[in-house]
């Protein structure tokens, strides 16, 4: 039953995708620039410095904290993001990230969020 869902939702979202993205952001004249794979691949093996679950006052959640020595090859914000998403997936739990950088030019490229 959810595969009969799951094929005309997608037929809805691609063959109307305009008129959908209206509906679900309520942004106007936005532009679908093109209708991207769907399918995931999830087989790179990706390990981070520190992983804890960590007892808060009110909550217990993950910390995962990266060292960082020099500039990183992919851009800070995007490897947290991907081990955020991979580490909330798989603990179900609120994940709390820093990164310690060793040396001043390590963080040059880093604007100290996601965006």
């Amino acid at each position: 039953m959810r595969q009969r869902y799951d094929n005309v939702t997608k037929f809805v979202t691609t063959e109307y995708a305009e008129p959908f993205v209206e509906l679900i952001l309520k942004y106007p004249n936005a532009t679908v620039l093109e209708n991207l794979a769907t399918e995931q691949i999830t087989l790179k093996a990706r390990e981070t410095d520190s992983t804890l679950k960590v007892q808060f006052p009110d909550e217990v959640a993950i910390l995962h904290n990266e060292v960082q020595a020099y500039n990183s090859q992919e851009p800070m914000p995007l490897r947290i993001a991907g081990y955020n998403g991979f580490l909330i997936r798989e603990h179900k739990l609120n994940v709390y990230s820093s990164v310690l950088y060793l040396h001043p030019s390590a963080s040059r490229n880093d604007p100290g969020f996601y965006e």
